[in-house]
């Protein structure tokens, strides 16, 4: 089989051939494009009216500031104007959610509240899992690990009707922003939880989730409000901000005529840089493909709930609304960006040109497509090495791999002073909070 991209193994850095083809996802049967597609739940479509994709919007400057700090803007409008589009017949998708009571099913967070992260969560549940760590070094004569707390929450709410999966990335170090992933978890979950039910189609669950966003968005800076309005924050200073990505997976309703075997949809919204991967017989998919295009600095997360020091709204260049297509059996991998970026080529020492990126640049359209297929390759090459891969396997797997990745920084930041050189051929990938949680999608019951 013919390579199509060739990584560094993290040990040796040597490189390492990854043969894979892609292969058309369940949603073709659904008469869904195959790779996941961006929504967009704007009052056009909420009448009926078709919009073309608006490439690249998500990135520049935020043309209704001026309506927001007026007060004219409402929130969920705001946001739902910020989507790309995909065909109206995703958008009516039916739902078949009998009941979701946030007081029943397997409910789990963390890390614990003093943010320390070193233990697989996966409660009595075989089919989810989640770990947050640190791969930031302990230094030598330090009271405690650089970077701590872990300022990654996660939040998972699982029922035999539906599942809710939250992760928050909190913006830099420190206990700001550990408390504002915290606050937005918080708030998403107590208005969008006792609301799931009354998602009848992909539309209303996408409208709920980015309504569910806005009102973390206001829970970041400590007020509790409906997504009716926008809430700036006076000063800045007080309070941190955070990424945050919601994912629902949820029950789809099967039309009579319908023979393909898929039966349930994870309908997700991202802000910043966690990314959600789906893994079907062991091929993974994008299901964020494109989240970061259009960025040309890769420490920049691409928007983020809580304020601007300049304008106290939140950053909503990079929102999105993302639909995929799942069977049973198959296994949803979301992400911190501690994660996938011990995947990207970049981080791993290697060229535009040896991914075969023409132009030099990894952050033009060709460059942006072929980090999103090697991370997607060299995480199914991770699974391939598991022998029993379940939820809490790939999960160890995947951590172990971060943290391989990034010993030699670790090992270099104890026996020298001064910031590590940036040298990813000699120090690989990137030390950060990291997290990850994989969920496998039930049998629906008939």
């Amino acid at each position: 089989m013919s390579s199509l991209l060739a990584y560094p193994d993290p040990e040796s850095f040597t490189p390492k051939k990854s043969s894979s083809k892609l292969r058309l996802s369940s949603g073709a049967a659904l008469g869904v494009p195959s790779s996941p597609q961006k929504i967009v739940s704007c009052s056009s479509l909420l009448e009926g009216e078709a919009k073309s994709p608006v490439i690249g919007s998500p990135h520049k400057s935020n043309p209704l500031e001026k309506e927001i700090l007026k007060g004219k803007a409402k929130t969920h409008h705001l946001f739902l104007r910020y989507m790309s589009t995909v065909p109206k017949y995703v958008l009516g998708i039916k739902l078949q959610i009998p009941s979701f009571d946030p007081s029943s099913g397997v409910f789990f967070e963390g890390p614990d509240e003093r943010g320390l992260g070193d233990s697989l969560t996966s409660p009595p549940y075989p089919t989810v899992a989640a770990l947050s760590i640190s791969t930031y070094p302990h230094l030598p004569g330090a009271a405690r690990r650089e970077g701590n707390p872990i300022c990654d929450r996660y939040s998972i709410h699982v029922t035999t009707s539906a599942s809710l999966l939250l992760l928050a990335d909190g913006c830099g170090w420190g206990e700001k922003a550990r408390d504002a992933a915290m606050a937005s978890l918080k708030s998403f979950l107590g208005y969008v939880e006792p609301r799931i039910v009354k998602a009848k189609d992909v539309h209303r669950a996408a409208e709920l989730l980015l309504k569910g966003f806005a009102v973390g968005h206001g829970g970041v800076l400590g007020h509790t409000h409906t997504p009716g309005e926008i809430v700036i924050c006076p000063d800045c200073t007080k309070c941190g901000s955070t990424t945050l990505i919601a994912g629902l997976l949820v029950p789809l309703e099967q039309h009579p005529e319908e023979h393909s075997k898929t039966k349930w949809g994870f309908i997700c919204c991202s802000l910043g840089d966690c990314k959600v991967f789906a893994i079907s017989r062991r091929r993974v998919t994008d299901v964020t493909y494109g989240s970061r295009s259009g960025l040309r600095d890769v420490t920049d997360c691409g928007g983020r709930l809580g304020p601007q020091p300049d304008t106290g709204i939140p950053d909503l260049r990079n929102l999105q609304v993302y639909f995929h297509p799942c069977d049973e059996d198959d296994m949803l991998l979301m992400v911190s960006d501690g994660v996938h970026d011990n995947f990207d080529p970049e981080y791993l020492g290697k060229t535009p040109e040896e991914c075969y990126v023409r132009g030099g640049k990894w952050a033009c359209p060709e460059g942006v497509a072929a980090k999103e297929l090697y991370m997607s390759r060299y995480i199914e090459d991770v699974i391939a090495s598991i022998a029993d891969p379940k939820p809490s396997t790939i999960v160890d797997a995947i951590v172990k791999h971060c943290k391989k990745v990034t010993k030699p920084s670790r090992k270099w930041m104890k026996q020298n002073k001064g910031r590590l050189p940036v040298d990813y051929s000699r120090f690989p990938g990137k030390m950060d909070h990291t997290s990850c949680i994989c969920i496998q999608i039930p049998k629906k019951s008939t």
